[in-house]
């Protein structure tokens, strides 16, 4: 607890003039019985106090200042002047020792009321005829009395306390503390509001007064880099820093009035986190304290908080030498250890936040406990911190296929993996070598175009790629991101961006003609929004700092615009015999029972089908095998075969390499071709 011995003497001295006053304005009759209860009663109140005044008919002085000096440190932030720290004293008192309780009920004339009332507030500290004093009592500790002029219910350091009929007068109500005022004047541990948090103390120092006006920064990133910089922001201001979680835009502004005043009392500045801008915010924040909002959304902010919003602060993720920094000092922080090489490799590879990486190192030193960490330990650690926000807009596509898998003509294979290691050494390519500087303003941001038929296997390989990289695959569903209304496609698509940004995601567009097509004339206004949309899909492909793969049937229906960002451009052909062949092995298992009569060379010569389509077919297959108890035979495989064929609306050509067609065809009641069952 706080000491303030002269502080207190001088109220008491104030208490006993009041109370000198009171019995030389009601006297005692003469013929009052000297053990009655109300002359006890006055014996038991001039024990109570250290040093009643011995002073017939006049009053001790005492000094306003002496009253107030417990709060010189924050008069200053608070505006509290001599009069008001002296009420504020006055406030503290019963809280401090339980005499002041009793006083002021005997003062009061209530045993309800061991509070001072506005009335004797009043009579301790102003003579009967200073109306003007006695004015400015009444200003402070009225509602409506700004907290920046100095009223003391307004900033929170006092409360209205209700007992009694509610036509009461205002001067009969007493004042007390608020909860905030009695952690600091205490001294108490951890902080009297829920939900908040102190981030980084105050610096040693006299607490500075905060401006007439209190400006806001928005602070738009991941969580743990948000605070981050709000503490540094606030360690320039020679403070500390106070985190109140706010999750609820439509919560009521007491919660942040309270938590901005505990800050204020405690030099520190205020960061609130919430999810959406609200009225809440705007009312709870004092209009004269600095402060600052971390928020995912970017918009509502200004009209919010209009003329006070002066600075935004929209965090970029850092670049590769500061993640390999990063990665030194979390993973040493922790005692994790992990050879250079290895912080080199998942620098480069994964554009993560700061706070990121801190979390990835604690999370490998939960798992080694001391021991040396592996690159695929270090490697899984980072991927876990690459999980966006796009449930919804996107699905995630297992990638746990290898470049085995994949048959594709050397050009294509090549290209393929001449855009996997771009993917890797872009850190180097973009920040070391200054690339990122040329005309990308910073972006190091990679895109790339797969064009070919269905089946040729442009998905498969965005899956080979992204398990070679360790990042998570989303394949952008067009349901959910294409509306029909205005502006809410371009939301979608921003939600989509700024979540596999910040969490480094790939994002793969399939069918993507049907979002980057080319832009047209404009003859009404749905050709007008269209190319709104295109403009935009342009504007946010060049910024976004991730990985990008575009896939198309035909990539002449792309606008050239889009063409021209896209620096790997990979053709899938139809495969080719020997390419067939390959497919039709891989896509039998080892362990499926096959038939000798099989001859996989011979139904890549007879059948130009693509990856895709030969996979089904073996599919359907091994279930015809299954379902009649044999092994897989050639003669299954050409049913397989010719029934998917006519799924595509093709009629299949009789199997040349036998004497007779594979399966004689009849005319359905609808005149198409129809399977004749033996």
């Amino acid at each position: 607890m706080r000491q303030f011995a002269a502080a207190l003497a001088a109220l008491e001295n104030a208490i006993a003039a009041e109370i000198d006053r009171m019995r030389e304005r009601f006297p005692l009759p003469d013929s009052e019985d000297p053990g009655s209860a109300r002359t006890s009663q006055d014996d038991v109140i001039d024990a109570l106090l250290n040093e009643p005044s011995k002073t017939e008919g006049q009053l001790t002085k005492f000094d306003i200042n002496a009253l107030s000096a417990p709060f010189a440190e924050i008069a200053p932030v608070m505006r509290i002047c001599p009069l008001g720290g002296a009420v504020l004293l006055a406030a503290l008192a019963p809280e401090i020792d339980q005499r002041y309780a009793q006083l002021f009920t005997y003062l009061n004339n209530d045993l309800a009321r061991p509070w001072p009332t506005v009335d004797l507030l009043q009579r301790l500290f102003c003579e009967p005829d200073n109306h003007e004093l006695r004015g400015r009592i009444r200003e402070l500790l009225s509602p409506s009395m700004p907290a920046e002029m100095g009223g003391l219910v307004a900033s929170g350091l006092l409360e209205r306390v209700q007992p009694g009929p509610e036509n009461m007068p205002e001067l009969l109500r007493c004042r007390r503390p608020s909860e905030v005022l009695l952690h600091w004047w205490f001294a108490q541990p951890g902080m009297p509001v829920s939900g908040l948090h102190l981030i980084a103390g105050p610096p040693p120092g006299p607490v500075i007064p905060h401006g007439l006006s209190g400006p806001i920064t928005l602070i738009t990133a991941d969580g743990r880099d948000g605070v981050i910089t709000a503490a540094t922001w606030a360690r320039e201001a020679g403070r500390g820093l106070v985190l109140l979680t706010h999750q609820s835009p439509v919560e009521r502004a007491d919660r942040i009035a309270a938590a901005s005043l505990c800050a204020r009392l405690s030099n520190c500045l205020m960061l609130v986190e919430t999810t959406a801008p609200g009225p809440a915010i705007r009312d709870g924040l004092p209009p004269d304290m600095p402060a600052a909002v971390l928020s995912p959304a970017k918009s509502g902010w200004s009209e919010l908080f209009s003329p006070r919003l002066v600075l935004r602060r929209n965090l970029s993720l850092p670049d590769t030498s500061a993640r390999i920094a990063l990665w030194k000092m979390g993973l040493a922080s922790h005692g994790v250890t992990a050879p250079i090489q290895t912080i080199e490799t998942v620098a480069d590879r994964f554009a993560i936040s700061a706070g990121a990486i801190d979390r990835a190192a604690q999370r490998l030193a939960c798992e080694t406990r001391g021991a040396p960490c592996t690159t695929a330990d270090v490697l899984r650690a980072a991927s876990t911190e690459n999980a966006p926000e796009l449930q919804g807009l996107a699905q995630l596509i297992p990638a746990h296929a290898s470049w085995d898998d994949l048959v594709l003509p050397t050009g294509a294979m090549d290209q393929l993996r001449d855009f996997a290691n771009a993917v890797t050494v872009r850190g180097q390519v973009f920040d070391q070598w200054g690339f990122g500087a040329v005309g990308r303003g910073g972006n190091c941001g990679l895109a790339a175009l797969f064009s070919g038929g269905s089946g040729t296997g442009k998905t498969l390989s965005a899956a080979i790629i992204a398990a070679e990289l360790g990042l998570e695959l989303w394949r952008i569903d067009l349901s959910a991101t294409v509306s029909k209304y205005i502006g809410e496609t371009e939301k979608n698509l921003e939600r989509i961006f700024s979540a596999a940004g910040v969490n480094n995601a790939i994002l793969f567009f399939d069918e993507a003609d049907a979002l980057f097509g080319k832009r047209s004339e404009v003859r009404d206004s749905h050709d007008r929004y269209a190319n709104i949309e295109s403009a935009y899909l342009l504007q946010r492909l060049e910024d976004h700092p991730g990985i990008v793969i575009l896939a198309t049937n035909l990539s002449r229906n792309l606008d050239a615009a889009f063409m021209r960002r896209l620096p790997f451009v990979v053709e899938f052909p139809l495969p080719d015999a020997d390419h067939r062949a390959q497919l039709w092995r891989k896509a039998v298992p080892s362990d499926a029972p096959l038939h000798r009569d099989i001859d996989f060379e011979r139904l890549a010569r007879e059948y130009e089908l693509t990856g895709g389509d030969i996979k089904t077919a073996a599919l359907e297959a091994a279930f015809l095998a299954a379902g009649r108890s044999c092994e897989i035979t050639h003669e299954l495989m050409l049913i397989a075969i010719r029934r998917h064929l006519l799924k595509r609306g093709k009629i299949p050509q009789a199997d040349r390499t036998r004497r007779t067609p594979f399966e004689p065809f009849t005319r359905g009641p609808s005149g198409a071709p129809s399977e004749v069952v033996r």
